[in-house]
């Protein structure tokens, strides 16, 4: 079976994943991800809903004996057993490759970074000059879209939806690559890669296209993140189409928690490590709010204030 790595983390998959690195070899300590049409029993305990903008219910989180199951509702359910580094998981049968590859990628594998201590931030993210910027927001709010809009302009994609973070003692957070692709809407793909129908849909129940092949650092590079950076809501009539500002205390606090994945969120010691962790990271890495009517031809102009607000960092 093929061996990949991402931030550390080896995932032994049961099918090939062409935009995850390789590992170097196969290792005991692997997540071994596997099809399965039995998944754990006994009595499982709803932790939280992940819900899109518009409120549709997209994902459930509970807990059992065996470890926690993710469920993706008329998708797939899969267990994640951590003292065993098992994976287990059952689609429908109708679902394409692609669709059950992007689900155990992009949906499962940040847990699974989780699961091994890593802090993850649903985000996308680039180098300028060496020097990591992320994009953090919920879903159709243009992370994807700022990062094409730097990557058109030279800057190296690291990762898209997740970005792992390693946190040092005496140093700046680092992030891993992840994969040299973006996920975008239609009308974003076909203004970033020139035609949107000429490249492949990344699931079955979407229109986001596949804008792979952007190349990008190695998997083993670690970079130092400068910033964070968070598309708002468009600018109100009458005020300025492009406006940018730092967010402090607990703004910047939320903004991170917010956009982060995490299994496990009840009980007070859980609260209190994330208060912590959340806390270091917001007072470490500075974090901005930008503001701006969601155009293509004002992309040059937010690109400027974003690198003018994160300059002296970079």
């Amino acid at each position: 079976m093929p061996v990949y790595t991402v931030a550390g983390t080896l995932l032994d998959i049961d099918f090939e994943v062409p935009e995850l690195a390789p590992a170097p070899g196969p290792s005991a300590r692997a997540w071994t991800l596997r099809r399965s049409d039995e998944l754990a029993g006994g009595e499982l305990e709803r932790i939280t809903e992940l819900r899109l903008p518009s409120g549709t219910l997209w994902g459930i989180i509970e807990t059992g004996d065996h470890g926690y199951r993710l469920t993706y509702p008329d998708r797939a359910e899969v267990d994640v057993e951590p003292a065993s580094r098992r994976v287990r998981y059952r689609a429908r049968p109708e679902l394409s490759e692609p669709t059950v590859s992007h689900l155990l990628v992009n949906q499962v594998l940040p847990y699974l970074l989780v699961a091994d201590g890593v802090l993850v931030l649903h985000a996308a993210c680039v180098a300028l000059d060496g020097k990591a910027v992320a994009f953090v927001g919920p879903t159709g709010m243009g992370k994807s879209s700022l990062a094409a809009a730097f990557v058109q302009r030279g800057a190296e994609l690291l990762a898209d939806d997740i970005v792992p973070l390693v946190e040092q003692e005496d140093g700046p957070y680092l992030v891993a690559p992840v994969y040299p692709g973006l996920r975008l809407w239609p009308d974003s793909a076909a203004f970033f890669a020139g035609a949107a129908d000429e490249l492949p849909t990344v699931a079955d129940y979407t229109d986001k296209r596949r804008w792979d092949g952007l190349g990008g650092p190695s998997p083993d590079l670690r970079l130092p993140l400068v910033a964070v950076v968070a598309p708002g809501n468009e600018p109100e009539p009458g005020r300025p189409e492009v406006r940018i500002g730092r967010l402090r205390g607990a703004d910047a606090f939320m903004t991170l928690a917010e956009h982060s994945f995490r299994l496990e969120r009840r009980g007070r010691a859980r609260h209190d490590a994330d208060l912590e962790r959340f806390t270091r990271l917001a007072e470490r890495v500075p974090v901005h709010l930008i503001e701006y009517a969601r155009r293509y031809d004002l992309l040059p102009t937010v690109l400027e204030a974003i690198e003018e607000a994160v300059g002296p960092e970079t």
